[in-house]
């Protein structure tokens, strides 16, 4: 019997794999997965799950390996170099031009009126009340614990973070799945991080858990940048 940790999971997702005959004996962690279209959540018990079916959560589907060492980055994800991923140029990610995805034109993006997006009202989504959500303190999902997931120390999985100039301004790593990113300033260290939100989006957090924007996709390959008021602050590749 093969064994299956959170890391694990997120790495078979990566390599594209969407369904898999498994045999999984969680025996700790945080595991996000579905099983036969219910979703779940295993904490620190042992679970069996004979021959289930299983639709791995992956990132997103066009999410990779990246690596990162202080300025040095792929400048396929580089803005500056690859204008299909500038909005600048590429009207159709700029929420300033597309209003669809501009949550101050379009209310089901705003967690100001669509309340389920909310984490002052659905307490699900907020990491003051879900600890497994927290990686302040739910240590497989810290960096500081667990060293793994600070991308300047290996291989990482998730978005490079820009402002409206198109300047580096920090990383976006998955922290063991899909739910929670974690977030770090170009020189590595750990400066908050962000919850999905139960739709395509996430809220994000500062290390207090205290609410500080959100993300939306922005209809290609990453997402915008939002400050709690709807400003557009930058975007995620």
């Amino acid at each position: 019997m093969r064994i299956f940790s959170s890391a694990g999971l997120l790495r078979a997702g990566e390599a594209g794999v969407e369904r898999q005959k498994l045999v999984f004996l969680l025996t700790k962690g945080v595991v996000v997965m579905r099983i036969h279209g219910m979703r779940c959540i295993a904490g620190r018990m042992a679970i069996p799950v004979l021959a289930a079916t299983v639709l791995l959560t992956t990132f997103t589907a066009t999410a990779q390996h990246r690596s990162y060492r202080g300025e040095s980055y792929d400048r396929e994800y580089d803005p500056r170099y690859n204008r299909d991923l500038n909005p600048k140029y590429n009207r159709s990610l700029n929420p300033d031009y597309n209003r669809q995805i501009n949550p101050l034109y379009n209310r089901e993006l705003d967690p100001r009126y669509n309340r389920s997006l909310n984490p002052e009202y659905n307490k699900s989504l907020n990491p003051r009340y879900e600890r497994l959500l927290n990686p302040v303190r739910n240590t497989l999902l810290n960096p500081v614990r667990n060293r793994d997931l600070n991308p300047l120390r290996s291989e990482w999985t998730g978005y490079y973070l820009f402002d409206l100039e198109a300047r580096l301004t920090g990383l976006a790593a998955a922290a063991g799945g899909r739910e929670v990113l974690n977030l770090f300033d170009p020189a590595g260290r750990w400066t908050g991080f962000a919850v999905q939100d139960g739709g395509q989006g996430y809220n994000l957090f500062d290390l207090e858990a205290a609410w500080s924007g959100y993300l939306r996709p922005d209809g290609g390959r990453g997402y915008n940048l939002f400050g709690l008021d709807g400003t557009w602050r930058g975007y995620l590749r």
